[in-house]
């Protein structure tokens, strides 16, 4: 497995945290991740692995991480190619304080999990808000883009559904963050 995706996916200040994971959990799989998004936090570079492909009961079979390492974990997670892993690590990251938990968080609006939308409105407490709006600050485009998505989403797959764009959950979550932002 090529380490150097997690290592990008994250600030240069938590190397340390991990290499300590990378020894602790077991990432062996045929499969590796494809591609990646790219993100500024507190003005660093980082690049996000769109999907994962790991076997997934291994890592979560892993004992002895601290908190940072299984946010970490679960960061790299919510990029899991199976959805119920995905929803399972949301979980998790969105009861972390963590700020760099935000840009996993905020691609998920973007998806076209409707499921993982309404868990992620359901958890907009005041961290949760303050840490998906310094994202739409400092990445105007991808913000841009993640609201595109949701649009399409909508307009492709959930128009009948929620007639009315406002009922949609990934146009709530941008409502009230476009609201905290003024």
């Amino acid at each position: 497995m090529n380490f150097s995706v997690l290592y990008q996916a994250f600030p240069s200040e938590l190397r340390t945290e991990i290499t300590s994971m990378i020894n602790t959990v077991d990432f062996k799989s045929e499969l590796d991740s494809s591609g990646s998004f790219q993100v500024y936090l507190n003005k660093e570079k980082l690049a996000i692995p769109y999907r994962v492909y790991y076997e997934s009961q291994r890592l979560f079979d892993s004992k002895g991480l601290n908190k940072i390492q299984n946010d970490i974990l679960n960061c790299i997670l919510t990029r899991h190619h199976n959805g119920f892993i995905r929803e399972k690590c949301l979980m998790n990251i969105l009861k972390s304080d963590n700020e760099w938990t935000s840009p996993f968080i905020f691609q998920l609006i973007g998806e076209y999990v409707l499921e993982l939308d309404q868990l992620i409105l359901n958890n907009l407490n005041e961290n949760n808000i303050n840490k998906l709006t310094k994202v739409i600050i400092e990445n105007p485009e991808f913000a841009e883009t993640t609201e595109n998505r949701v649009i399409s989403y909508w307009n492709c797959y959930y128009r009948n559904e929620y007639p009315k764009k406002e009922d949609f959950v990934g146009f709530k979550i941008f409502r009230l963050l476009k609201d905290e932002l003024k």
